[in-house]
């Protein structure tokens, strides 16, 4: 009978009491086995049509999967339906946007921007541990971490943060979003300088360029033993004077600034080149006009840099908040 499978075998030489294994089959076999195939061109036929609108719609710019963090999904009506867009997460975005602004300011290493937005908050999403032989069971819970060294450039470089779709499902093609980001183009480029970059041409189309190491920045230009390092040039040559200490017979080592492969020698000790130098600063005089100038620059920076502080203190209090909620939300619950 048409899907019911039998177990029930016929032995072609039962009538002379023989029996091998060749000898004996199942007569539903061949019923069993077109089942079996109709079932996956179903199941495929299903997979095809869901998983292809999921593709399309990915590809015009909508959201198909778990939100990222800093975003949560809303379904919102659009000329191609109900459909899913990222809207920003009222806790998390305020942090990714923190994260690219100290980012792009250049003032602290990414050490300090880590240790920085842990102070703020920052925690992972949490997400339930599920049994997995019984679905509707929790059994513990991941996630709730800190910001860790390893993750930073992840959130950094990852499009999505900008209003760029950017994934397997656009063949790695940059598309806009049919959601606003959580950053600028502009902030995005120069928290990622040398490194990544977004650029919208006349016609509309996203670029996303990566920077080749062969044009990425010099590292090493700043270095706090020597502060002049590569910003003085040599009197001989030109280039940029360098800084290192060589070591003596005995051991003690002699710090120096020294222009290197160029040809000559040219070397001067470190206290003596920045005492040069602090003298040198100390003759500069500034008339009127490049004083308030220089005022003015310096209180810009300044007024930015309080702003910061009042929003940091306000991040901060706002997480205060929200632990002393929880902390009365389980005391109720012991109660």
């Amino acid at each position: 009978m048409y899907g019911v499978i039998s177990g029930e075998k016929v032995n072609t030489l039962d009538h002379l009491g023989f029996t091998y294994n060749w000898s004996e089959y199942s007569p539903s076999k061949k019923t069993e086995i077109l089942e079996a195939e109709r079932a996956k061109d179903e199941l495929r036929d299903i997979m095809s049509r869901m998983i292809g609108a999921e593709i399309r719609y990915t590809q015009v710019g909508y959201w198909m999967r778990q939100p990222p963090f800093g975003y949560m999904s809303e379904k919102v009506e659009t000329r191609h339906g109900k459909r899913t867009v990222l809207r920003p997460h009222p806790e998390e975005a305020p942090l990714i946007r923190k994260l690219y602004e100290l980012k792009a300011l250049g003032t602290m290493s990414d050490r300090q921007i880590v240790d920085k937005m842990n102070e703020l908050g920052f925690r992972t999403r949490k997400t339930y541990v599920r049994d997995n032989n019984d679905r509707s069971k929790i059994i513990g819970t991941k996630g709730g971490n800190p910001l860790e060294m390893t993750k930073i450039n992840r959130y950094l470089e990852n499009p999505i943060y900008a209003g760029v779709v950017k994934e397997k499902w656009t063949n790695d093609k940059p598309i806009n979003a049919a959601f606003d980001g959580l950053v600028s183009f502009e902030l995005y480029n120069q928290a990622n300088r040398a490194r990544v970059a977004l650029h919208e041409s006349a016609d509309g189309d996203i670029e996303y360029e990566k920077v080749r190491p062969d044009e990425k920045a010099k590292k090493g230009v700043r270095n706090d033993e020597f502060a002049y390092r590569r910003f003085v040039a040599c009197p001989t040559c030109n280039n940029p004077l360098l800084g290192s200490a060589s070591r003596g017979k005995m051991g003690k080592y002699y710090p120096a600034y020294h222009c290197s492969n160029h040809g000559h020698y040219y070397r001067i000790p470190k206290q003596e080149f920045e005492t040069t130098i602090s003298e040198f600063v100390k003759n500069i005089s500034i008339n009127s006009e490049q004083l308030d100038a220089l005022t003015d620059a310096v209180m810009t920076v300044w007024e930015k840099k309080h702003e910061t502080i009042k929003e940091n203190a306000q991040a901060i209090q706002k997480r205060i908040d929200s632990l002393t909620e929880q902390k009365h939300a389980i005391v109720d619950k012991i109660k």
